[in-house]
Parts: C-alpha cells; sequence; structure tokens
C-alpha cells in the first residue's frame, strides 16, 4: 500500500493498494465497513480512521485426468503461487497432500495411484 502515514484533518489523501501475484484486490474497508473498490483511493480526512486494504486469492482451476481404474492426474497451472493440494476421506478433515509434485511446462500434476473408495482432493490456498 502507499499513501500510508499521518496526516492533518481535512487534508486530501490519496492511497494505492498494491498487489502481490495470485491476489486481486477486493476493497478498502474502515471499520469494517467498504467505502471504496478502486484500487487508487482518494479522499480528505474528515477524522482519525483506521483504512484496510482487503485482498483476495486468484481462484485456481484444477483438472483430473483418469489414468486407470485406480490412479488419477490432478494437475493446475504453474502461476498458481501459493496453492496447497489437500486430500480428504470425507470432505470434512483436510490434510496438506504428501504425494509427489511435478512440473512439467506450465503445470503442476500430482499423480493418485491406488485411489480406492472415497478420496477427494482440493487446492487451498492458506
Amino acid at each position: 500500500m502507499t499513501g500510508a502515514g499521518t496526516y492533518l484533518a481535512l487534508t486530501s489523501v490519496s492511497v494505492a493498494a498494491l498487489t502481490n501475484a495470485g491476489y486481486n484486490f477486493a476493497n478498502w474497508t474502515e471499520g469494517g465497513v467498504p467505502v471504496s473498490t478502486t484500487t487508487n483511493y482518494n479522499f480528505t480526512l474528515a477524522a482519525a480512521l483506521a483504512l484496510v486494504a482487503n485482498f483476495e486469492a486468484i481462484p485456481v482451476s484444477m483438472t483430473m485426468a483418469n489414468l486407470s481404474g485406480t490412479n488419477l492426474s490432478l494437475i493446475w497451472n504453474l502461476a498458481a503461487t501459493g496453492w496447497v493440494l489437500q486430500e480428504s476421506p470425507d470432505l470434512v478433515l483436510w490434510t496438506n497432500s504428501t504425494r509427489t509434485l511435478t512440473t512439467n511446462g506450465t503445470q503442476h500434476s500430482v499423480t493418485a495411484s491406488s485411489v480406492v473408495g472415497n478420496e477427494f482432493f482440493r487446492l487451498y490456498h492458506p
């Protein structure tokens, strides 16, 4: 964020939200109330305030290919940084996958071998 600091009352203030890779700017809030959805926010300071820039992780799609009756291949974009593959037997308890992650060209992939019964996968951004 640029523009943070201490200002006198009735001063014109400009702030700018700077996003990191893998995130989109959502909005500016004061006390949990949205005040702007533009990355560059200009306002006149009337009183003390705590302005917060809010960001959202960019969703990542994952494709699944059935390599055989019990072997699955899970594939997602290499540019998706900060995402972790998780597994669950019941959609309630999720754990980080310990399967081998392979990078090929522009994709990450994991092969889930000997999948029997219910096994669920998701990409999670901590």
